[in-house]
């Protein structure tokens, strides 16, 4: 416990590195439960481990995380990757779990809409990309990435409407 609560200070702190060690320190010495993975997870997303985080939130998954921001954060690393399947897999499980925004409040669930909104649309589905976007302004109106990408995403609808003969 000692060494989960000092790696999230080190964590708070920017100092992923340390962190990772004393979460991996945790798990060593029979801690070895969901939020540490997560935790892992986190601080690997951070530095850019891409890869190392998706196996760390896969760890906090079979050890049990039904926490609506690990499939969030794998869903966004997995966004990072370019592999927008997986990305959305993994934004319906966190959208699903999050309980009408109960469990990440306005703009984080905005947020999982807006992400996987750009997903749909960089796999071609601009009518889904449209949909989430809408589904994002309405629990957060002030969202401006939204606001923009709905906008932007009309537009190109729009314009492949009039090209079609």
């Amino acid at each position: 416990e000692i060494h989960i609560n000092r790696g999230v200070a080190f964590s708070a702190k920017g100092n992923d590195y340390t962190a990772i060690q004393d979460f991996k320190e945790a798990i060593k010495l029979g801690s070895a439960n969901a939020i540490a993975y997560a935790d892992i997870g986190f601080s690997l997303q951070r530095i850019g481990d891409t890869d190392q985080a998706i196996a760390y939130f896969d760890e906090a998954i079979k050890h049990g995380s039904t926490a609506p921001l690990v499939y969030a954060s794998r869903g966004l690393t997995w966004l990072t990757k370019g592999s927008f399947e997986n990305a959305i897999y993994n934004y319906n499980d966190a959208i699903n779990l999050n309980q009408n925004g109960a469990n990440l409040g306005v703009a984080l669930s905005a947020k999982l809409f807006v992400d996987r909104g750009f997903a749909w649309e960089k796999m071609g589905d601009l009518e889904k990309a449209l949909s989430d976007y809408r589904e994002a302004i309405k629990i957060d109106p002030n969202n401006t990435v939204a606001v923009r990408n709905r906008d932007s995403t009309i537009a190109t609808i729009a314009a492949k409407r009039e090209i079609r003969p």
